[in-house]
């Protein structure tokens, strides 16, 4: 009824905890169109997708979503950290 969610790499579970800091102020500048991402909130996968676009400075970068919600846009004070899945 309401199609797919957001797709997750191989390896990475919606929940699933990861190792590392909790966020922090997350410097986007090495993110570039077509990286695949892992959004993290806290220490968990709640999602991943590809990036779309960002601005110059890499405060805002707009992630896509296979499914319902294609496209989210993600600021660098936002709760959600974007991790590059490689």
């Amino acid at each position: 009824m309401f199609g797919a969610g957001p797709q997750l790499p191989h390896g990475h579970q919606t929940g699933e905890a990861i190792d590392g800091p909790v966020r922090q102020e997350s410097d986007w500048s090495e993110l570039r169109p077509g990286d695949r991402v892992a959004i993290v909130r806290g220490n968990r996968v709640t999602a991943s997708g590809i990036v779309d676009a960002m601005t110059d400075d890499a405060s805002t970068v707009w992630v896509l979503f296979e499914g319902v919600a294609p496209r989210r846009m993600f600021h660098r004070g936002d709760p959600d950290d974007l991790r590059p899945v490689r």
